[in-house]
């Protein structure tokens, strides 16, 4: 969506090499303050949005922390010591930071509770942040998306583990879940990057951003979202074998703060959203 307007110039950063990207691409580890440093200088951006992190769960705490807060650490350094001041960022946090709160929609100002490795690293990055913002002046904003669901998901994400699984099966075959009733709030990644455009483009206070549509999602519901988009007419049933049980039962956001600043709504229905995914993970399937 940036690429489409044409007051943009953007470049972009990653490990490797990107055929399939469209922009001025440079290849360097985010991670090392030289190499980043460089690249900041050659562009001196006027917005740096952040997208490098860790999710995995085999990561221990301190090598998930040291990627989730290192570039953000590395980029404000840069910034400071060469008068960038100006240059605002945005970077990734998670719904992950909050844990969950069960009977209520999750805003802002909920008092953090991780329960996982991840949800802790990306919270000492928004603690980060947030001293930052308050003691050097600096405009960092983070952006707490929910869970994400949509075309082009990527493999680690809930949606398409069971969008995978739903394209797997026979036309009448039943699909088993582990925790069928966990609870959780999904919101299209097309509605994400809109919001995130609507960001980068309003001047506001920094802070922390809740994205997230506001409803409580069963994965049985999204896996019969699912089924639906799929042509499938097996049921969605509890695995009696499973005995997982996250511990995080509900976690529902909050986005009046971002819908407020910004004017971002979400436009997608789960099942719209459902069959765009199912769509272009059957391509490729």
């Amino acid at each position: 969506m940036l690429r489409q307007k044409a007051e943009y110039e953007i470049f972009t950063l990653s490990r490797h090499p990107a055929s399939d990207i469209k922009t001025k691409h440079f290849v360097a580890e985010a991670l090392d303050e030289k190499s980043l440093r460089d690249i900041v200088l050659t562009v001196k951006p006027k917005i740096i949005v952040n997208f490098i992190g860790a999710s995995t769960s085999t990561e221990a705490l301190v090598e998930l922390t040291r990627i989730n807060t290192g570039v953000i650490l590395n980029l404000v350094s840069i910034l400071g010591i060469k008068n960038l001041s100006e240059t605002r960022i945005i970077t990734m946090g998670s719904a992950a930071e909050y844990g969950g709160c069960s009977g209520k929609l999750i805003s802002e100002e909920e008092p953090a509770r991780p329960v996982s490795a991840y949800g802790i690293s990306k919270l000492a990055q928004t603690a980060i942040a947030k001293q930052f913002n308050e003691s050097l002046g600096s405009r960092i904003d983070v952006v707490r998306p929910f869970n994400l669901i949509g075309a082009n998901s990527p493999e680690s994400l809930i949606s398409q583990k069971i969008c995978r699984k739903v394209l797997a099966l026979e036309s009448s075959e039943n699909l088993y879940l582990d925790d069928a009733e966990m609870e959780r709030d999904f919101v299209d990644i097309d509605d994400f990057t809109k919001g995130l455009l609507n960001l980068i483009e309003t001047e506001c206070l920094p802070g922390v951003f809740n994205v997230c549509s506001g409803k409580a999602v069963s994965l049985r519901s999204l896996a019969e979202a699912f089924m639906i988009a799929g042509g499938k007419s097996g049921k969605v049933l509890q695995s009696p074998q499973s005995k997982f049980r996250s511990p995080v039962r509900r976690a529902v956001g909050d986005s009046t703060k971002m819908s407020g600043a910004t004017g971002w709504v979400v436009s997608k229905t789960l099942q719209q959203a459902a069959s765009e995914q199912i769509k272009t993970a059957a391509s490729f399937f």
